[in-house]
């Protein structure tokens, strides 16, 4: 089976590296090889000669758009030149067939859509986060806000299945585009691979007093309300990130006596390790998708406490995890968590429960390559 796979547009497996993703993306791969021996993928990245060599599997062949096409500094020239993107794949891959199409993220599926028109293969559209939603949570422009409803009703319409990792967003999805449009909507939710710890510590093996946050330190992820809330107490925080807040969060930091330590971005495999040192994870976030960090924290031994937004209640409860919803309430938790008020066994084995129960790669995948065999077959 021959998968050919667009990044989303403007990405390449330099970003992937450079945001420590690029080895949870390649096991994603590699399991799915695992599962289906027949499987080659060709990875279409919006990168130069540099993507070349930083996969070295027999079954991927990566080809970076900017390795053949000129790149321009100007976002606007290179959104012109994705337009004339595909005649030109067509002529450096023109000895390849395909089975099937991966657009990964809703940007650029203008791309894969018109290698689907010109190939005759199905198209799969995988999202991580509904990029129209978070235009709106996060004041986009109305002309950006346009651009993406406009990119995901044109999505929707022209795929041959649309993933999503939630049912939130697959029922924001039904309400602004009704029934019809999302009928071909299927949910498939991001993964947690059950084969990286082997045993985790106990409660008093871990870093005593100190919480850990993952993730872009931008106004989303809500670090302000996370610093506003450990103000006069003993917690200290190692924030795993960057961002163009970086700078406020440090001021901030120090007017309340805050102890934080900024991490940086480590590779996947290294964070996950990391992980099971810490008794508590926190994340503070307006909005979300399905978050990644949240679950590999979960299978990490680690204490989840977390706001009440829709995104995290899909999978998160009083059973195993904090929910609070505003800083008055995190403030509450902060100082429970000090006076040891919370259960943290059951909390962190129910916890452990959801991921093997809901979010095993295995069970992920095996999803993925079952919708892929089936469109493979119609086609």
């Amino acid at each position: 089976m021959n998968i050919v796979y667009f990044f989303t547009f403007g990405y390449s497996l330099n970003t992937w590296k450079e945001s420590g993703q690029l080895d949870r993306e390649l096991e994603h791969f590699k399991f799915w090889k695992k599962l289906n021996p027949s499987i080659n993928l060709t990875i279409i990245t919006y990168g130069n000669e540099e993507d070349l060599n930083l996969i070295k599997e027999d079954f991927i062949t990566v080809v970076p758009v900017y390795g053949s096409v000129k790149f321009s500094d100007s976002k606007i020239i290179n959104f012109l030149k994705s337009f004339f993107i595909t005649k030109n794949l067509i002529k450096i891959i023109k000895d390849s067939s395909f089975d099937v199409i991966i657009q990964n993220q809703l940007l650029g599926s203008w791309i894969s859509y018109q290698f689907k028109r010109a190939t005759n293969n199905p198209l799969i559209i995988r999202t991580g986060y509904d990029m129209y939603e978070f235009s709106i949570n996060e004041n986009k422009s109305f002309l950006k806000q346009a651009f993406y409803r406009l990119l995901t009703k044109i999505s929707l319409r022209f795929s041959d299945l649309f993933t999503v990792t939630s049912y939130c967003d697959k029922n924001f999805l039904l309400e602004q585009f009704g029934k019809n449009d999302i009928s071909k909507v299927k949910v498939r939710q991001n993964w947690v691979s059950l084969n990286h710890i082997n045993k985790l510590k106990s409660f008093d093996e871990r870093y005593e007093n100190k919480i850990v946050c993952v993730g872009r330190i931008e106004e989303q992820k809500n670090y302000k309300a996370i610093i506003n809330a450990l103000k006069g107490t003993n917690f200290k925080i190692d924030i795993f990130g960057e961002g163009t807040q970086k700078n406020k969060i440090i001021q901030l930091a120090k007017k309340h006596a805050v102890d934080v330590e900024f991490k940086g971005v480590v590779d996947n495999s290294e964070l996950k390790q990391l992980l099971k040192n810490y008794k508590y994870f926190l994340s503070a976030s307006k909005f979300e998708g399905n978050p990644k960090s949240v679950l590999e924290a979960m299978y990490s031994g680690c204490l989840i406490i977390a706001s009440d937004i829709k995104n995290h209640t899909e999978f998160l409860n009083n059973e195993n995890s904090i929910l609070f919803n505003n800083t008055n309430s995190l403030s509450k938790v902060m100082v429970n968590l000090q006076n040891n008020h919370y259960d943290y066994k059951k909390l962190t084995e129910n916890a452990l429960l959801t991921i093997k129960e809901n979010y095993n790669l295995e069970n992920i995948a095996n999803l993925e390559l079952s919708d892929i065999k089936k469109l493979d077959a119609i086609s």
